[in-house]
């Protein structure tokens, strides 16, 4: 039992170790090198390829970190109004003030940025909160987990206040939303949906065709 025990603890703290190489690879590759497109691939290729690895250990892992069915519907029942709300805010604030971007690539994010969103509610909320509290012994509460994972998950994204500012809110919704249901599925694709349409109507700004650019400009 001991034996379980240590290996469970150098598991968790390996996973935030790995999620604060991926933070750091984020301002690396994305931010001052320009390769964000390669940025994501790999931390999702990374992120996809452990979570198999550990599945092929430990099949009982995707129960804990959330990638099952159960409690779908209690997640949508959470995010459902703060996603309908935040949406059409940021839909309305775009067309009001003549920022938002609509074209392909749009389309194109609201397909594909869901996977992304996924994956980083993965590393945020079910691997560094839920570590933190786990490796804590429960001494850090759940609301201060949830806290910061939100504040964390805000200064990745700084210098961009606005997106600070966006995704603190996020980062609380989505992991309250977590420790609630156990379930990653709905936050993951709410991320998706939120980012795309807050990048595109608020910020005014085409992240794909950024990130597109940014890769061919390398080649």
């Amino acid at each position: 039992m001991k034996n379980a025990t240590r290996e469970t603890t150098r598991g968790r703290i390996f996973e935030l170790a790995a999620i604060i190489a991926t933070a750091a690879g984020k301002f690396l590759l994305g931010d001052l090198l320009g390769l964000g497109l390669y940025y994501v691939v790999l931390a999702c290729a990374f992120w996809i390829g452990y979570v198999l690895l550990r599945v092929r250990w430990e099949r009982s892992v995707l129960l804990r970190w959330g990638f099952t069915r159960r409690r779908i519907l209690t997640g949508l029942a959470i995010i459902g109004p703060v996603a309908a709300a935040s949406l059409a805010a940021f839909v309305v604030f775009g067309l009001l003030t003549g920022r938002a971007v609509v074209n392909l690539n749009f389309l194109v994010l609201m397909a594909l940025y869901p996977v992304w969103g996924t994956v980083q509610q993965f590393m945020v909320v079910a691997l560094l909160a839920d570590n933190v509290a786990a490796l804590s012994r429960e001494r850090v509460p759940e609301w201060a987990a949830i806290l910061l994972a939100a504040v964390l998950f805000a200064l990745v994204h700084v210098p961009v206040y606005p997106l600070v500012c966006a995704t603190f809110a996020l980062g609380f919704v989505t992991t309250a939303t977590f420790f609630r249901t156990r379930n990653i599925w709905v936050p993951g694709v709410f991320h998706g949906w939120y980012a795309t349409v807050y990048y595109h109507f608020v910020m005014g700004v085409d992240p794909l065709g950024c990130l597109l650019q940014g890769a061919f400009d390398v080649l």
